[in-house]
């Protein structure tokens, strides 16, 4: 403060400079501006340099998603060439009854060719008896049945059932019910007619089936006693007719390889026949598979696929036409997919400015009768229906086609020589190239970890060297650039505070002796 003014009289002033500080500091749009400018520049500057990183962690993600789809299929492919080449598929059968409504049958490889008369006698099921002289005009009014012990051995096991004088029926059967997983035995109030009119007794009913595990005794304290009204029995079926029929039996309505590998669901009382046939459906339903399953591969490492851009996808599709096309060398009539019906098409081409280029990926398939897609045939010519070829072999070279497949007991370790052994062996490598492999002590690392490990482990987890790292450590350096601003910003407010804390407190000074000058000169008669 200094300086007094003359004419109407004295009062403080501040400097220009204090003056123009103080505007400042208490301007906060001035202040913010600052700080939107500083962290807009720090925003840009780790924005700039993380693209680049950004951008390359994307494009390895999209690799290895990538991979991970193709190790997928790849999966797929070699379990349907096992498929394919296990015997349970050749050997597949279909079974069937003449009667459904008595008997159904599933039958697994292994099962018998044949046609059976059957006749289902019995069906497995649970005893039911009553309790005698216990009878009510009413299920909930009290008896005149005395205090004691119903004992119930069942299927289950054995309980002790206590009664009380008097109880209802539906007490007793309550009672008794709380004891059914102990027994298996289950009770129920039902009406009964006694000389024209409505009685009500408890039955008693099994809640297993079969001769010996259906059955239950029951006794008591009370003089009560029970009169069974179904037996206990086991389901019996007759296979065969006259003096070569045997008939079997089974404690519950299933029979279990009553012929080599079915299963066997009776129904009800009845007869029929039972046949069982070969299925060559199966091997053509697994060859169409093996079809899907390549075609899905090549999909993925085809010029524009998911994986195409990738090292092991550019080896795919450099090998898949070779595998497809290799002759086998097994001693079989056949030694080319061709033979058996089935064939490449290349895929859809277009011709721009003289050049092809394919708009579509190729694809295994059953050979068409019109050849190739995109390539006319001669005007008269047509080639054989593939399926109807496969068809054939299957029905008169069941043995060659075996052979030139590879096809052995389980699918697994197929000949080396053989059209899927040669395929799944490469499958097998292409397999190893993507999740890694050990070879001769060493481990090699697979091109999806490769990846996984040039982006990194998250968090603090990440390692030098990494996508992540490097996008941490600059994630780092501008999160500690911004907390330095907002402390200087945080100084910036305290300060704006204190000064307009100051500034209001000269402005009181100014006012207060401002107004002690006037009231002192009007005390003198100024």
């Amino acid at each position: 403060m200094s300086g007094i003014t003359s004419g109407g009289g004295w009062q403080p002033t501040l400097s220009s400079t204090l003056q123009s500080q103080l505007s400042n500091l208490e301007n906060s749009q001035y202040l913010n501006g600052q700080v939107s400018k500083a962290a807009s520049t720090i925003y840009n500057t780790t924005v700039n340099e993380s693209l680049p990183l950004i951008s390359e962690q994307g494009q390895l993600q999209s690799q290895v998603s990538s991979l991970q789809s193709l190790q997928s299929s790849l999966t797929t492919l070699q379990t349907a060439i096992q498929t394919l080449g296990s015997q349970s598929t050749w050997n597949s059968v279909t079974a069937s009854s003449s009667n459904s409504n008595a008997i159904s049958i599933t039958a697994s490889s292994g099962a018998p060719e044949t046609s059976v008369a059957f006749t289902v006698n019995q069906l497995a099921q649970g005893q039911i008896s009553m309790i005698n002289n216990l009878t009510d005009s009413s299920p909930s009014t009290s008896t005149t049945v005395a205090k004691g012990t119903l004992t119930i051995s069942g299927g289950l096991g054995n309980a002790s059932v206590s009664v009380s004088a008097g109880d209802s029926l539906n007490t007793i059967a309550s009672n008794i019910n709380s004891q059914s997983t102990n027994t298996g035995v289950q009770a129920s109030v039902v009406p009964v007619s006694v000389s024209g009119s409505t009685e009500y007794e408890i039955m008693l009913s099994s809640t297993e089936i079969g001769g010996t595990k259906g059955s239950f005794t029951v006794t008591n304290t009370m003089g009560l006693t029970t009169s069974n009204v179904q037996s206990a029995s086991d389901a019996s079926l007759t296979l065969g007719s006259g003096t070569s029929a045997v008939t079997l039996t089974s404690s519950s309505n299933t029979f279990t390889n009553a012929l080599p590998n079915t299963t066997i669901n009776v129904a009800s009382t009845g007869s029929g026949t039972i046949s069982i046939k070969s299925d060559p459906s199966a091997v053509t339903d697994a060859m169409s598979k093996l079809f899907d399953a390549y075609n899905a591969v090549e999909k993925l490492v085809y010029n524009g696929g998911n994986a195409s851009d990738t090292t092991i996808g550019q080896l795919i599709a450099g090998q898949l036409p070779s595998d497809i096309g290799a002759q086998v060398t097994t001693d079989s009539l056949y030694t080319s997919l061709s033979q058996i019906g089935a064939m490449v098409n290349p895929g859809s081409f277009s011709e721009s400015n003289g050049n092809f280029s394919s708009t579509g990926a190729p694809s295994l398939g059953w050979q068409s009768t019109s050849g190739v897609s995109g390539v006319s045939l001669p005007s008269g010519v047509s080639l054989p229906n593939g399926q109807k070829t496969f068809s054939d072999a299957l029905q008169s070279n069941m043995g060659d086609l075996q052979k030139f497949l590879g096809v052995t007991s389980t699918g697994l370790k197929l000949p080396s020589g053989s059209f899927l052994g040669q395929l799944s062996a490469q499958v097998n490598l292409w397999q190893q190239d993507l999740s890694g492999t050990t070879v001769n002590g060493t481990k090699v690392t697979g091109e999806i970890s490769q990846l996984q490990n040039q982006i990194g482990a998250s968090g603090s987890s990440a390692k030098p060297g990494t996508v992540n790292y490097s996008l941490n450590q600059l994630e780092q350096q501008y999160t500690s650039q911004v907390q330095s601003l907002i402390s200087q910003w945080s100084a910036a407010q305290s300060s704006i505070m204190l000064a307009t804390s100051q500034l209001q407190n000269l402005q009181a000074m100014q006012s207060l002796t401002s107004s002690s000058y006037y009231q002192t000169g009007s005390m003198l008669g100024g």
